[in-house]
């Protein structure tokens, strides 16, 4: 079990305390410190459970501290959870039980918290053909898979900080499509993300929607719908950003893609606006000249 933590000093403790409190036997727990600069440490440092271990690294990302928790696990099936969340009792049972079973692959159900007023549960479906048709729900404490199925489809990709999850499942769904793998599912929520502030970062969206385009563009073949919004994604973060002929460029893709999702258009005709605006302001001002 490998929980990254970036300035979480605040709600870390608890999501560690829930692994650590499952009835569960064999447990090991690493918590990767991605150089964190609040009073990580000193929360780290006052947790004296022997199953627990801290690695710490200089920051790299989310991405990074996962392999590095990976690399630091003795165990045979890794499992991640973020910082900021809750794994449920019985939580370690259901993955060991996969191990144990010989499984490459498990997902579990998801209970969200904090992102509207209420609860809002969410099962494992079985995907399309772009994620290999697997049943699961990738979200990061939502699955867990082999150590040698991790190694072999490449890890989490290092710099992503945006869909990381989703670069890793259309890997593992080509992986799936070329050679099958076991996999097991339940939708019992074992695990309670809790969703907070979730600011958009135009250059983070950016540059990790371009990363997928181009290093699973092999995936992505498989699905125009998901390509599709991949090359949106990253048209309107470049909007943003204020690149509108990059912008162009991958909203004309996306409606080339989609041609049916009427969003694109709309997304598109709002890259023209503003250049035919300035154009009139600027005819007005020599006519008035």
């Amino acid at each position: 079990m490998i929980i990254p933590s970036y300035n979480r000093a605040d709600v870390l403790g608890r999501a560690v305390a829930s692994v650590l409190s499952q009835s569960a036997a064999d447990v090991e727990l690493i918590v990767v410190d991605d150089g964190s600069t609040d009073d990580t440490a000193t929360l780290l440092a006052s947790l004296t459970d022997p199953r627990l271990r801290v690695l710490v690294q200089e920051n790299a990302g989310v991405c990074s501290a996962r392999n590095v928790g990976a690399d630091g696990s003795s165990a045979p099936f890794l499992v991640f959870l973020d910082s900021d969340d809750e794994a449920a009792p019985g939580w370690i049972d259901f993955y060991q039980q996969a191990a144990l079973d010989n499984l490459d692959f498990a997902s579990c159900g998801v209970r969200i918290v904090g992102d509207e007023p209420g609860e809002k549960f969410l099962t494992a479906p079985k995907h399309g053909l772009e994620f290999g048709y697997i049943e699961a729900k990738f979200l990061s404490g939502a699955f867990g898979l082999s150590r040698s199925l991790f190694d072999e489809v490449g890890r989490f990709r290092a710099g992503l900080r945006y869909s990381e999850h989703t670069d890793l499942a259309l890997r593992l769904g080509g992986r799936m499509l070329d050679e099958p793998f076991q996999c097991r599912r339940t939708d019992e929520p074992l695990i309670t993300i809790h969703r907070g502030d979730r600011s958009y970062d135009a250059e983070v969206r950016y540059h990790s929607a371009i990363t997928i385009l181009r290093e699973d563009a092999v995936h992505l073949k498989r699905s125009p719908r998901l390509h599709a919004t991949y090359a949106a994604i990253a048209g309107v973060a470049a909007s943003k950003m204020g690149q509108p002929r990059e912008a162009r460029r991958l909203l004309v893709d996306a409606i080339r893609l989609q041609p049916l999702d009427w969003r694109n258009y709309i997304r598109w005709t709002r890259e023209l606006l503003p250049r035919r605006q300035m154009a009139d302001e600027v005819t007005d001002t020599k006519a008035g000249t």
